[in-house]
């Protein structure tokens, strides 16, 4: 988990994270999002709008926000 909440070093101006499991529940939080339920609920259903076989990844980066629809393996998200 460590090497995970590591990312957010390089994110510019951050000011809380969440990491959430595939089921939604919050696995590390921090700053102003730190026990924010009802923001990772919200996040939660943002990203699985679809059925059971696709995942929504969203990504921002450079100003944009990107979206892929991915299948979902039995296994895990990545």
């Amino acid at each position: 988990m460590k090497s995970l909440v590591k990312v957010f070093d390089n994110v510019s101006d951050c000011v809380g994270y969440l990491i959430m499991n595939e089921d939604g529940s919050i696995e590390h939080n921090h700053g102003d999002l730190q026990n924010n339920e009802n923001a990772a609920n919200l996040i939660y259903k943002m990203i699985f709008f679809s059925n059971d076989h696709y995942v929504d990844c969203i990504s921002c980066a450079n100003h944009r926000i990107y979206v892929a629809k991915r299948r979902k393996e039995s296994s895990t998200i990545a």
